[in-house]
């Protein structure tokens, strides 16, 4: 016979087994849970963390393409396209994220930009795809215009002068400037206001972009600046006359190169004819206004072309031996003359008319043949393009007049070279290119009103005026 203590002992203890196994199946369940819960919240957070990368790429997008905008405003964004989208970061550590954007027009002038963010967990990665994440943001901006007089604009390729005079009033140039063989800008009595932006170099495959704080964007040789200078970077105040005019520590305003509406100009046009009927040679020809004339117009030995009106050459536009373009008198604005090709104006150039307007001329012609050509197109394919087109002449005015005239080199080099009879005059012109070049052009300060201030709009930032997510 078992005692009863015995018994009691017995049946307790029977009894904590089950409360431990039920205990410890209470606490695996917890356990479990607890780690589901753990392993979920991770993931979530895992998730999210992909999704803010995504929204932060695509936002980096916006902010490239406004930059991008602010050299360029005809810039239509970064491709969305394996392989050629903008990077944001690539390593092992963080992955990769990239963006490809779009840059549209309005009708109110605004633009709107559509970025998309695309983050890989693994950076060798490269096919969209395959992105562990990617968002879409749509955010429309308004151009920020100032309209500026300049005698001169060189764009990133800069300006370079040899045995040149060069005019005062503003001149703006975004990337580097040089200065040789005795040659000047300004005047006691017209002072020049020369402002250098520095913006020139190549960085992390991008151009053009602010050089290193160590190089300095003017470089006088034996030249004389007759003004004030606000030069980025620079701390050299070698030719600057007074030493006094030399600003040290000066940023030069990020003005981006000037902007004209191709598509909205060459839409305007409504008739077309073959160049041959534009082209002449010692007689005479009228160049009927708002027509596209197609093929090269060729004013050769003693030709003077009459210009009724802004006209469309989709070819080039030689004007040599002699002969001339003015505007049809009675005209008191400007006509307008888009080149696609190489405008060629040797030994003479152009005249004002009887009221003492001259011409617009802007060439489009680049190493992008496609662009060049294209009715629309106002922005090089990818910075490369642009570098290499600042060595490419766009504009020759050699041994010519220019009277007036503004001579745009829109993605090339505007050349003026050889001596001339240079005309003082009134009208509004300006000498405009992605680079400038002077040369052997050596008559004095006081005689460059040949290329007075003209007026021109640019682009000085963007604000941005709306905001969302595109899911």
């Amino acid at each position: 016979m078992i005692p009863v203590n015995q018994n009691n002992r017995s049946n307790q203890h029977g009894y904590m087994i089950i409360l431990t196994m039920i205990l410890v199946f209470v606490l695996m369940g917890t356990g479990l849970a607890i780690a589901s819960t753990v392993a979920a919240t991770y993931a979530s957070t895992k998730r999210n963390t992909y999704v803010d990368a995504a929204v932060s790429t695509a936002e980096a997008g916006v902010s490239a393409t406004i930059s991008e905008l602010g050299k360029s405003a005809g810039f239509t964004g970064f491709p969305d396209v394996d392989g050629d989208r903008g990077v944001l970061y690539d390593s092992v550590e963080q992955g990769k994220a990239e963006y490809g954007t779009t840059v549209t027009a309005n009708a109110n002038g605004t633009k709107t930009i559509v970025s998309t963010g695309y983050v890989y967990a693994n950076n060798t990665e490269s096919v969209s795809t395959n992105a562990t994440n990617k968002k879409t943001i749509e955010v429309v901006v308004n151009p920020r215009e100032v309209e500026i007089a300049p005698s001169i604009f060189a764009g990133p390729g800069g300006l370079t002068m040899s045995s040149a005079s060069g005019s005062g009033g503003n001149i703006y140039v975004m990337g580097k400037m040089s200065m040789a063989l005795n040659s000047t800008i300004g005047s006691v009595s017209n002072p020049v206001n020369l402002q250098i932006g520095n913006i020139a170099c190549t960085t992390a495959g991008a151009y053009p972009t602010l050089c290193p704080s160590n190089q300095q964007p003017l470089n006088v040789a034996w030249g004389t600046i007759r003004g004030t200078v606000c030069a980025t970077n620079q701390t050299d105040d070698e030719g600057i006359s007074p030493s006094s005019g030399f600003q040290p520590n000066c940023t030069a305003p990020p003005l981006s190169m000037p902007y004209f509406d191709k598509k909205t100009f060459t839409d305007s046009m409504t008739s077309t004819r073959p160049a041959s009927s534009g082209s002449c040679s010692n007689d005479s020809v009228t160049l009927t206004a708002n027509t596209r004339y197609t093929g090269t117009i060729n004013n050769t030995f003693y030709c003077t072309g009459i210009v009724d009106g802004n006209i469309y050459i989709d070819g080039s536009l030689n004007v040599r031996g002699s002969s001339l373009l003015r505007p049809r008198n009675g005209l008191t604005t400007p006509p307008t003359i888009v080149v696609n090709g190489k405008v060629d104006l040797s030994n003479q150039g152009i005249l004002k008319n009887d009221v003492g307007t001259s011409l617009r001329i802007i060439s489009f012609d680049s190493v992008n043949a496609a662009c060049s050509s294209s009715p629309s197109c106002t922005a090089l394919s990818n910075g490369g393009q642009l570098e290499a087109s600042a060595n490419h002449v766009a504009i020759e005015c050699t041994f010519c007049q220019s009277n007036g005239a503004t001579l745009w080199a829109y993605f090339g080099k505007l050349y003026m070279h050889g001596p001339t009879n240079i005309l003082s005059s009134p009208s509004p012109g300006a000498a405009i290119g992605n680079s400038v070049e002077i040369r052997t052009r050596n008559y004095g300060v006081d005689d460059w009103d040949a290329i007075p201030p003209g007026s021109v709009k640019m682009v000085s930032g963007y604000s941005i005026v709306s905001y969302k997510q595109n899911f």
